[in-house]
């Protein structure tokens, strides 16, 4: 069995090579993230990680919008993803509003991919 932080590696690194760019740039341009380089040890698609352990794995990111935080875990019959975001800014409501639907529908197409095994 892969340990979590293998699985979000192969969720969002080893996505299709168009996701994996549209998702970097959003993070980037969109939200203001600071990325490390793809690939970086110690990182998942140029979010540190800040903590790991067999059956989970969080990432974080910060902005001068947001705070947001990246968690998947593990079990053996399922994998489930979190993402949970603090507003730093006023504008990141409305920042959000955008982001949040076209969030909602790349995590669990990234994450039925990454089952299929696609690339």
């Amino acid at each position: 069995q892969l340990s979590a932080e293998m699985v979000l590696h192969k969720v969002l690194e080893q996505s299709r090579p168009a996701l994996r760019r549209f998702v970097r740039t959003g993070w980037r341009f969109g939200l203001g993230f600071r990325l490390a380089p793809f690939p970086t040890p110690g990182h998942v698609l140029g979010w540190p990680i800040s903590a790991s352990t067999p059956q989970a794995v969080t990432g974080d990111q910060r902005s001068r919008l947001l705070t947001a935080q990246l968690v998947l875990r593990t079990s053996e019959h399922a994998v489930v993803f979190a993402t949970f975001v603090r507003y730093e800014h006023p504008a990141a409501s409305a920042l959000w509003a955008v982001v949040g639907p076209l969030h909602r529908r790349i995590v669990p197409f990234a994450l039925r991919d990454a089952a299929r095994g696609h690339r």
